[in-house]
């Protein structure tokens, strides 16, 4: 029975994706709010599946005030979930992605449309310095970023070598950094096609001012996040 619910997750899943990521290339000429709202809506559909078929609900906690404007969001990445639940209950924001998801036909395209950010992991220097430049230019439009400092998936409970980008970007563009952690990987694993039934917690920590910060305090900065993260996954039992 969880083979099947997953494989009729996964066939809605695509499907959907097909057609909401057209709809989104088709009104983009439109504005971008517009499509922005068939981004989110797609997230909102796959959430409402998840729960449905697979028996995935979540909860989210927010400790604290979220920003009134944009940020930053450093987020734990163990999962695929995260990146379809994200824009369902977060403020608009714009990802910080593999470049190779921009080649996929129709879904590739519409991220691109959307605004998101492809960076080459392997070119270090090359990609923070990209997502320093377009970050930046997104928070000044009034987007947040959401970012993921282990730059790949880990398994439950695990925590990756955090990459300093993107609290050297909260730092240079002076908005707060919000940590968020979430045990999604116990129910969706990173390269998992089954899909166990269960709560995931998502923890959205209170933000962290970086106005002011000269940029030697990034890495403490994202020492700090790690902590964070760290300390919630325990709590949460990620």
């Amino acid at each position: 029975m969880l083979f099947l619910r997953s494989l009729l997750f996964n066939t809605l899943f695509w499907i959907d994706t097909f057609v909401l990521s057209t709809l989104i290339l088709l009104v983009r000429p439109f504005g971008l709010s517009y499509s922005y709202f068939f981004g989110r809506s797609w997230s909102r559909l796959n959430m409402l599946l998840l729960r449905l078929i697979c028996g995935i609900s979540y909860r989210v906690e927010i400790k604290g005030k979220l920003p009134e404007g944009p940020a930053v969001f450093l987020s734990k990445h163990e999962s695929a979930w995260e990146t379809v639940a994200f824009p369902s209950f977060m403020p608009p924001y714009m990802w910080v992605l593999k470049r190779e998801l921009f080649h996929i036909p129709i879904f590739g395209w519409a991220l691109v449309a959307l605004g998101h950010i492809g960076i080459d992991r392997e070119q270090g220097i090359k990609s923070m310095k990209a997502i320093n430049d377009a970050g930046g230019k997104i928070l000044q439009s009034g987007y947040s970023m959401v970012i993921f400092p282990e730059g790949t998936r880990t398994a439950p409970g695990e925590m990756g070598e955090f990459n300093p980008g993107g609290a050297s970007l909260a730092v240079r563009a002076g908005v707060p950094i919000v940590p968020v952690t979430h045990n999604a990987g116990r129910l969706w694993g990173k390269r998992g096609f089954a899909k166990e039934p269960g709560l995931i917690t998502v923890v959205i920590d209170e933000p962290i001012p970086t106005e002011g910060l000269p940029p030697s305090q990034r890495k403490e900065l994202n020492q700090r996040v790690k902590e964070i993260i760290e300390q919630r996954l325990k709590e949460i039992g990620g």
